[in-house]
């Protein structure tokens, strides 16, 4: 990489400043360039090179970039600018450095597009000053620069040295291991199923099995950041497994399961390493969600959830529908009715087979009937004159219809 290739022409000020940005860059460049390969790192192919739009929003999002002021969708035109010209759709390290660049003066300068009044003095004075003395004074370059470097993007950002110092620190942690080894049993278990007897639980997978759970997420909860996407996914999959394109063994799922929960719940400070495994096994081995994981550690109010109710079956096999339409056997169908021993004296007064008669009712009393019979039903007892009816007219000279 070359000084040159970067694209800071267009910025406030230049060329006074050049030289002073050229010194914090590359005074800072090997952490930058640990961190560049750090985020590139989610594609088993040129990762470690080229850095996509989603890793650049995990970027911004780790090391705390965004303000009030200035926020992602506008500070994603910036990943545009500093990738003009080129065919692609991904930064390379001279395109990202030009980027943070441009990020710090503007992150710095949110309303400067409004100052401009300030370059114009020469007409309509009056307004123009008003105008940039509206915003305040600019913060100009390197100043900008060197301050989001070294509080913002070099503590916070994630290096390319993360994934063993993991190793090394997090993951031995007594605490980890005991969350670890609390549901070795049931990881094994998931294992099994999730790889379906392949040999090993391959990428595709495991991502699956977390966009099922709808881990993938972005959430403020009780004022704290909760995210999951899927490069950081990638990442903690590709440091846990020894051979990343064939996929995790299972002893290696643990470590992956491990680092997944700490980057997830990175932003949530009451929880410790152990803690984060944890809550983050409930989550893919259980019901919890991220909402019960981190109110619980925070001690923060957990919103009751619905009972579910176990399914009920009547004896011959249906399945019962809700109690409050079973009580009376008003709907039809065996499913929707209190069978006879689930009914109260209460109940059967106003169950609408009461007045079953057997005598009149039984289905052996119907052997021998007609299709004409069917007219007047097969179990009635009374014949249609019985009801003012004379050779099939109703009484008082009603129409068929009138009658009904």
């Amino acid at each position: 990489m070359t000084w040159e290739m970067l694209q800071l022409s267009a910025l406030p000020g230049f060329p006074l400043w050049e030289k002073d940005v050229h010194d914090v860059l590359a005074g800072n460049l090997e952490s930058l360039q640990s961190i560049f390969r750090a985020y590139a790192a989610s594609s088993l192919e040129g990762s470690a090179s080229e850095m996509d739009m989603e890793e650049f929003h995990d970027f911004v999002i780790e090391a705390n970039l965004i303000t009030d002021a200035y926020g992602f969708d506008t500070m994603s035109g910036q990943f545009t600018k500093a990738n003009a010209g080129s065919n692609d759709q991904v930064l390379e390290l001279h395109e990202f450095l030009t980027m943070l660049v441009r990020i710090s003066f503007f992150r710095a300068n949110p309303q400067y597009g409004m100052r401009l009044g300030d370059t114009r003095k020469g007409t309509n004075v009056g307004a123009n000053e008003a105008n940039a003395d509206k915003f305040g004074e600019e913060v100009p370059l390197p100043g900008c620069l060197s301050d989001m470097l070294t509080n913002l993007v070099l503590p916070n950002a994630r290096h390319d040295t993360y994934a063993q110092e993991f190793a090394e620190t997090t993951l031995p942690l007594p605490e980890v291991q005991a969350a670890l080894g609390a549901q070795l049993e049931q990881l094994s278990t998931f294992y099994e199923n999730v790889s379906a007897g392949r040999p090993f639980l391959e990428l595709e997978q495991w991502l699956g099995v977390l966009e099922s759970k709808l881990l993938f997420s972005d959430l403020n909860i009780d004022g704290y950041v909760v995210r999951l996407t899927e490069p950081q996914a990638k990442a903690a999959f590709f440091a846990s497994a020894a051979t990343p394109a064939s996929g995790l063994l299972p002893d290696e799922l643990p470590v992956c399961v491990a680092r997944t929960a700490c980057d997830k719940y990175k932003g949530v400070a009451p929880m410790g390493p152990g803690a984060k495994v944890t809550g983050f096994l409930a989550n893919l081995l259980g019901d919890d969600d991220e909402e019960d994981v981190v109110l619980a550690a925070t001690g923060g109010q957990v919103k009751a959830k619905p009972v579910k109710k176990e399914k009920q079956y009547s004896s011959d096999g249906f399945e019962l529908g809700p109690e409050e339409l079973r009580a009376t056997g008003a709907r039809s169908g065996t499913a929707d009715m209190l069978m006879p021993d689930e009914r109260t004296m209460a109940n059967r007064d106003a169950f609408e087979t009461k007045s079953y008669n057997a005598s009149r009712d039984s289905i052996d009393k119907s052997v021998g009937a007609t299709l004409a019979d069917e007219s007047r039903g097969i179990h009635g007892a009374k014949d249609m004159d019985d009801y003012g009816w004379k050779e099939g007219k109703p009484p008082d000279g009603a129409t068929h219809e009138e009658h009904y």
